[in-house]
């Protein structure tokens, strides 16, 4: 194969052997590969110079003298270092062209030869001259462009390092090599996970530099028969890239028998605990891999048996053994194992490991600027470029909000949607998530209902793999229609193309009669029927596919809200009507069994035995209501929901009737951010290092978090979920977390949630001495905070004194977060502060003290900010 230059993905044809270069571990920083590489590619630059000489001076050259070579090479424009390169290259051919390439200088060479440096260091500032990244392109680059032969150049990049790694660094990585590419007949090879990361997060880059059609990639297959088609690596290994991000599936997929004939029952694998996966969610995935993917088939002659075919064998070889994906040219996929120290004895932010990628905004302001771009689409996947937080935990740091079977009221500054009509809509493999603003009972109604039916919502979730065996299956096609009373749900919709278009076609329906909703009585209640009833058939839908349904309703002006009791009411009476409304009872519809009255549908729905035993339905929804002092509406809520009526039948008892248990909870109480903390960390399979426990976490970020000026905590559970995520990302793989690495990753979180109580310049230079994990100096505080001098020298004194920064050494500093025991410095400490410091003492000592109280009535009282509601 001739070589031609350009920049590729390596594939799973590409044979390392192949390439003149092949160099491993590449990460962002150039300095850390490109004099090695350059040593690699110095015999194409010294053949190119030979060939300049020839054409030019070849006495010279003979001679071993520099003559005319220089002006030969500025001729061809090799005009790196101000010229110094091409000096730099007839210099280091006079003296070893003769030589034997072994003989040659080299990068591990103590002291090697100042042309070799010059050669290859540039753009690394090690080369003695002010080179930049600019230079690579008419130094080196510029002279294999000359060499009449090209080499071959793999690179094979390095997940964690550039997950890990702060956006700009990465983007800068990029174009080093994208610069290389200009003169280089170059492949990267990396592993489907990183290859998905770098064209979601570096599309521009992606589509500009990448000479293949990498556009070929997609999330998204259609259901298989393994059988007919040969073995396609490509395939396998893109569909492996969608399964990344799938701990449970991908070991699914490794405890199935690799060799061929060999098989295993299913209800082994609901038994094993390696495993670790429910039932129910077995049986998902198997047909997942079965259906879609193609890695798995059924043995017909054994009784619920499942074997791999030759595709899922050929995708089980690159599963690692921590489930994590390979390239078939990867020896191995190592993940970053820096040793981080831990500190026993204060609270102090300390770290000696590389920095994670938090290149980014915090979620807050993610979203923020995302909703006030793509002005045209409403309905937008919960994926926000601007933010450091990949999809999946965007994912986890909206779980973390949902704390009852019910309604979850989060106190917390939500920052406002210029265009209140967006909502957001995002999953993970068993969870749905769905965000969107408060805009009144309809509109919010409509807009739920038809997110979940969006084009989106059918394209990543409701596929075709995952909705054709229920339409096709006539038993259960029953069980859906008249059992859980999925409404415009006829036997012309069972062709998956036609139900969806059912769907969307109702959806738009009751978008446009949003705008004549007032013009009566009858068409106000007509739209709030569909849009209810069209809200309940998508959350049971959800549920039958096996999903778990989460709805985020941000309130961001409080006030406003209650100001007028009219405006207040009609939201209570939203939760009212609609909560209770998306629950079911062993496979049908809850409320249409205790909750309704219209004879007619009363009659369209199957019967059923009611266990006296167990009358519990389960919701097939939750809600979680965010938005400041929201905690408030807990009473009024719960009160709303003892009140509705049940069927008259079941009231008088003439009727067996079933319950609608309905959770209101409070999350910012003490016992609400411990069972965050216990959550998040048992979801990352994580553990706290000695002497750490929940309690101590727990206090940590009420302290970072909560705010003493208000009446109660407020710190948000949101808040602690994004800190956790980042301090994951630092930890070592299965290493418990220490101290250092939980201060570090409050670093990670708005800097408006930091100590929320202090200015907002104080907050900033806060978050960035959490952020930045090591001493600091003024210089760089400034930098990272982005704040000005008069600033820091006007907050920095009383920080200090008021104990919340340490001086590690000579004007350096670190972050310190407070003990519960506050008050027995406390007199120290005003007498050392003028009034500014004197107030973020008292500031935090109130704050303690309302921790304290929190943590007793937590103790006495655990299930306090939780009330239930049985309706019925």
């Amino acid at each position: 194969m001739e070589p031609s230059v350009g920049l590729a993905f390596a594939s799973t044809k590409t044979n390392p052997k192949d390439f003149d270069v092949h160099l491993t571990n590449i990460c962002p920083s150039r300095r850390e590969w490109l004099p090695q590489l350059i040593e690699e590619l110095l015999p194409w630059m010294v053949q190119a110079v030979e060939e300049v000489a020839t054409q030019y001076d070849p006495v010279s050259l003979a001679r071993s003298r520099p003559g005319l070579i220089p002006e030969g090479l500025k001729r061809e424009q090799v005009d790196a270092s101000n010229g110094w390169y091409r000096w730099a290259a007839t210099k280091f051919i006079i003296n070893y062209r003769d030589e034997s390439i072994d003989d040659w200088p080299s990068c591990g060479n103590e002291n090697p030869p100042q042309s070799f440096k010059a050669l290859t260091r540039v753009a690394t500032g090690r080369d003695g001259t002010d080179s930049t990244i600019d230079d690579i392109s008419t130094g080196p680059v510029q002279l294999i462009k000359i060499c009449s032969t090209t080499p071959r150049v793999l690179l094979e990049l390095d997940e964690d390092k550039w997950r890990r790694t702060r956006r700009s660094q990465r983007e800068a990585g990029l174009e080093t090599i994208a610069i290389l590419s200009k003169g280089i007949d170059m492949e990267v090879l990396v592993s489907p996970p990183l290859k998905k990361f770098l064209l979601e997060k570096h599309h521009d880059w992606c589509e500009e530099h990448l000479t293949e059609d990498y556009k070929t990639y997609s999330c998204e297959y259609s259901p298989v028969d393994s059988t007919q088609h040969p073995l396609d690596p490509e395939d396998v290994l893109a569909k492996l890239g969608e399964l990344a991000s799938s701990k449970g599936r991908l070991q699914l997929l490794a405890a199935i028998p690799g060799e061929p004939g060999e098989f295993r029952e299913l209800r082994d694998l609901k038994a094993d605990p390696a495993l670790n996966i429910q039932p129910g969610t077995i049986d998902r995935y198997y047909r997942e891999l079965e259906q879609r993917y193609g890695f798995v088939k059924v043995v017909e002659s054994r009784y619920n048996s499942i074997s791999l075919t030759s595709s899922g064998r050929y995708a089980q070889s690159l599963v690692t053994e921590d489930y994590r994906v390979r390239h078939p040219h990867q020896a191995s996929v190592s993940p970053h194992t820096t040793n981080l120290p831990q500190s026993e004895t204060r609270l102090v932010c300390r770290s000696d490991s590389p920095q994670p990628n938090f290149e980014g905004h915090p979620f807050e302001e993610a979203l923020e600027a995302n909703a006030q771009i793509l002005m045209g689409r409403k309905v937008r996947k919960l994926s926000l470029p601007d933010s450091w937080l990949n999809d999946g935990e965007l994912v986890e740091r909206l779980r973390a909000g949902r704390h009852a079977e019910g309604v979850t009221l989060i106190d917390d500054r939500v920052s406002k949607f210029e265009d209140g009509r967006v909502a957001y809509l995002g999953h993970s493999e068993n969870e749905v998530h769905v965000v969107t603003q408060w805009g009144g009972p309809v509109p919010t109604l409509v807009r739920l209902a038809a997110t979940l039916f969006s084009d989106h919502a059918f394209d990543s979730i409701l596929t075709s793999s995952r909705l054709s065996p229920i339409l096709t299956d006539d038993t259960t096609f029953d069980l859906v229609r008249l059992g859980r009373q999925l409404g415009w749900y006829s036997e012309g919709e069972r062709d998956y193309d036609q139900f969806r278009a059912k769907y969307s076609s109702v959806c738009t329906d009751l978008l446009g009669q949003l705008s004549s909703r007032s013009e009566s009585p009858q068409a106000w209640s007509r739209v709030c029927k569909q849009a209810h009833g069209l809200l309940a058939s998508a959350t049971t839908l959800y549920d039958i596919l096996g999903f778990d349904v989460t709805i985020h309703i941000r309130i961001p002006d409080t006030k406003q809200l209650t100001r007028d009791d009219s405006r207040y009411q009609k939201f209570i009476g939203f939760l009212q009507n609609t909560v209770p409304k998306s629950a079911t009872y062993k496979g049908n519809s809850a409320p249409r069994m205790l909750l309704e009255t219209d004879g007619d549908k009363l009659s369209y729905r199957l019967p059923v035995d009611i266990d006296i035993q167990d009358r519990h339905a389960e919701l097939t929804a939750n809600w979680v209501i965010v938005g400041p002092s929201v905690t408030n509406f807990q009473a009024d809520i719960v009160e709303v929901l003892e009140a509705i009526p049940v069927r008259e039948q079941i009231a008088a008892g003439t009727e067996s009737g079933i319950v609608i248990p309905v959770e209101v909870a409070r999350a910012n109480t003490y016992t609400g951010i411990r069972e965050t903390v216990e959550t998040v960390l048992g979801r990352f399979d994580r553990t706290l290092a000695d002497p750490l426990s929940y309690s101590t976490v727990t206090n940590m970020f009420l302290h970072v978090f909560g705010n003493g000026s208000k009446r109660s905590l407020t710190c948000s559970p949101f808040d602690v979920a994004e800190a956790l995520i980042a301090t994951n990302r630092l930890a070592p793989p299965g290493e418990p977390l220490s101290l250092p690495l939980l201060l570090r990753g409050l670093g990670a979180v708005s800097p408006k949630k930091v100590y929320p109580w202090l200015p907002p310049t104080a907050r900033k230079l806060m978050r960035a001495l959490f952020a930045a994990g090591r001493p600091i100096g003024r210089s760089e505080i400034i930098e990272k905070a982005n704040i000005s001098e008069s600033s820091y020298d006007r907050h920095r004194r009383e920080l200090e004194r008021a104990g919340l920064l340490w001086v590690a050494s000579t004007y350096r500093y670190e972050a310190v977060v407070p003990g519960c025991d506050l008050t027995s410095d406390i007199s120290g400490r005003l007498a050392a502060s003028d009034n500014n410091g004197s107030q973020y003492v008292l500031h935090q000592c109130i704050l303690s003290a309302q921790i304290k109280s929190q943590f007793v009535a937590s103790v006495l009282t655990p299930s306090r900010s939780v009330e239930t509601v049985q309706i019925g």
